[in-house]
């Protein structure tokens, strides 16, 4: 079990303004314990399926984009639900080639970037458009950073030129210059 307390809870549902009389309203919520193991199994009706293959192919393409960008279950914002694969059992679909996405970098001159202390996630906005890095990748990238650009980083002050790719309809912060 878990716990959050809202203390504004008035505030957060457009009620007045955030004060400290208010009376925080606990709210528990079960949690998963972090070194958990868990295997998902997928099926589908192959009869129906004109391209088997390809089908298994996109689904492993999903569950890879899901372990690294989106996380399982509420909270994913601040590090709940993070997951990552470990000793996937080879099938046809981890052996079938998986559909591979152009990849084009841009440059977003004036982003603003934002930074979750709880999962590490980096947020980059520019061009009316938003990119973001996670996991190891979020990490690497916040320690290369030199040291004033991680302060106003920490502070949601950042702006910088983000170097973005885009793979399909996903934008991924590549880097910060």
């Amino acid at each position: 079990m878990d716990v959050m307390t809202p203390h504004y809870g008035d505030y957060y549902q457009g009620n007045g303004t955030p004060h400290d009389a208010g009376s925080p309203n606990p709210i528990v919520f079960m949690v998963i314990p972090a070194k958990s193991k868990f295997t998902f199994h997928v099926t589908a009706d192959t009869q129906r399926l004109k391209d088997v293959q390809n089908w298994q192919a996109l689904m492993q393409t999903a569950f890879n984009h899901a372990f690294k960008w989106l996380g399982f279950g509420a909270k994913t914002a601040v590090g709940y639900g993070a997951m990552q694969i470990v000793g996937a059992k080879q099938t046809s679909a981890t052996t079938t080639s998986t559909p591979s996405f152009q990849t084009n970098e841009e440059r977003w001159e004036k982003s603003t970037f934002q930074y979750q202390k709880g999962s590490g996630e980096i947020t980059a906005t520019g061009n009316k458009k938003r990119a973001t890095v996670r996991g190891d990748d979020a990490k690497a990238l916040f320690v290369k950073l030199p040291d004033d650009k991680r302060k106003l980083l920490e502070k949601q002050r950042l702006v910088a030129t983000a170097v973005v790719k885009s793979q399909g309809n996903m934008n991924v912060l590549f880097d910060i210059v």
